[in-house]
């Protein structure tokens, strides 16, 4: 099976209400508050070292029993900015995406430098709830962290 590096769009940031832990690295997250700037519609978006996605999307990929995640609540808020630029449109409701797979074995994982891994079968789904501006490359095992557990933390 193929697996891919995802790059979401970073459409925003952490907003206040994000309990982050930055002494180390990569950072700590606690809780996560997800403020958009912007948006380009994906299913997926990103914060280093957090990845956020559309409830539905989180709904299919459980009920394919894709393995390596779980989820968490997200406190999701949209910037003046934002409103300003799209004051019709409705990012709808969000989950936080934790990986916490192997890399290279599991659906999905992040690698010790907190980037996202999906095989070929996640990445198909999250394509369906749309993925138009995520980057991918294909992950060869060997190139990054030797399949190192990832942190459970994200």
């Amino acid at each position: 099976m193929r697996f891919y590096i995802l790059a979401p769009e970073v459409g925003g940031g952490f907003g206040p209400n994000t309990d982050l832990d930055s002494t180390c690295h990569p950072p700590k997250v606690g809780r996560v508050h997800y403020l958009f700037d912007g948006w380009l519609g994906d299913c997926l978006a990103e914060s280093f070292p957090c990845f956020v996605a559309t409830e539905s999307v989180i709904a299919e990929l459980k009920e394919m029993e894709i393995s390596g995640m779980n989820d968490s609540d997200v406190e999701i808020s949209t910037s003046e900015r934002f409103r300003e630029l799209y004051p019709n449109v409705d990012i709808g409701r969000w989950r936080w995406l934790r990986a916490v797979g192997i890399p290279g074995e599991d659906d999905i994982a992040i690698t010790a430098s907190a980037r996202l891994v999906a095989s070929e079968r996640a990445v198909a789904i999250l394509r369906r709830h749309g993925l138009a501006h995520c980057e991918l490359e294909e992950y060869h095992h060997e190139d990054d962290e030797r399949g190192r557990n990832s942190p459970a933390n994200y």
